[in-house]
């Protein structure tokens, strides 16, 4: 390490296997509090940062937090981030930052990963770190069924194709 220098956010969770790393610039997300109705409440921000000039150059909120995984497709044409806050996986257009489709996943998706070629990504339950449910990406993901959790008596969660 040379030496560092505030750069406008704290660095979440980043690791070679979260495909967070798009050629030019590091996808990652922010947390903020925000005061709303006399409450806080916490938003999650998608964030592209540029590693070269240490500099954020896109920011953009997604929803409620927190949140704990952002990863890019291997085509790099989509971002994909889990919104715990919301109970949604988001995909996001990385040239826009916006949020292009969102999925409802059940109760606190709390992490995201994706398979090595790109067309499955899976979420963990997060009581028995179980695989919970698969979401096979394409540009219009829908919603369609349900299917018992592994460990919660009753509890359903969508399957998206």
């Amino acid at each position: 390490m040379l030496g560092t220098r505030p750069v406008g956010f704290k660095v979440k969770w980043l690791a070679d296997h979260m495909q967070s790393f798009d050629g030019m610039l590091l996808w990652t997300y922010g947390l903020r509090t925000e005061r709303v109705g006399g409450t806080d409440v916490t938003k999650v921000d998608v964030i592209a940062f540029d590693p070269v000039a240490l500099r954020v150059v896109k920011r953009q909120e997604v929803g409620r937090g927190p949140a704990h995984s952002v990863v890019l497709t291997p085509d790099r044409k989509q971002v994909l981030m889990n919104v715990a806050g919301d109970d949604l996986i988001v995909y996001i257009d990385p040239a826009t930052t916006q949020v292009t489709h969102a999925v409802p996943v059940g109760k606190f998706p709390c992490d995201l990963h994706l398979s090595p070629d790109g067309r499955t990504a899976y979420l963990p339950d997060p009581p028995t770190d179980r695989q919970e449910s698969e979401l096979p990406r394409g540009a219009s993901p829908t919603c369609s069924g349900s299917r018992p959790t592994a460990s919660t008596s009753g509890s359903r969660r969508p399957s998206v194709t």
